[in-house]
């Protein structure tokens, strides 16, 4: 994905997003309708700085979840809503325009998430999840069930 934002701190700086990811889930347990799974992602978020500041940003995002969900059938369809602990480590490089590297990582990593999974077509998983870590991060992607 690809976004344009100005900084609300730095208005001077015209950043352009690049970010990209992926992420894996496997059941542990499976009990009637209610299932245990653990899910990993990664993401990065490269902020380039297209102003005369050319103070660009890497943002690494890991993602550890244990999650309980349970599926409902709706016209076909699985809905899955599911919660659990999550682990959640940021990494922040920060260039200025020097491009001296600065790095940030985040302190308290756990947590909590909940959020639904809706499978159409039996392989196409559409999710969206919020991850309460020191602060609400939403989170939303579309992904393949082989």
């Amino acid at each position: 994905m690809v976004f344009n934002f100005k900084d609300e701190i730095f208005p001077e700086r015209d950043y352009k997003d690049y970010s990209m990811g992926l992420g894996l889930s496997t059941h542990l347990l499976r009990i009637k309708n209610i299932n245990i799974s653990f899910s990993a992602s990664i993401s990065r978020i490269l902020s380039h700085d297209r102003s005369v500041y050319q103070h660009d940003k890497i943002q690494d995002d890991y993602s550890f979840m244990i999650q309980t969900e349970r599926t409902f059938i709706i016209k076909n369809q699985k809905i899955k809503p599911f919660f659990g602990p999550v682990y959640v480590k940021n990494i922040l490089y920060d260039y200025n325009d020097f491009y001296t590297e600065v790095k940030g990582k985040s302190v308290r990593n756990f947590g909590f998430a909940s959020g639904v999974n809706i499978i159409l077509f039996n392989h196409i998983d559409c999710f969206s999840h919020i991850v309460y870590v020191n602060y609400f991060q939403p989170r939303f992607g579309i992904g393949y069930i082989f």
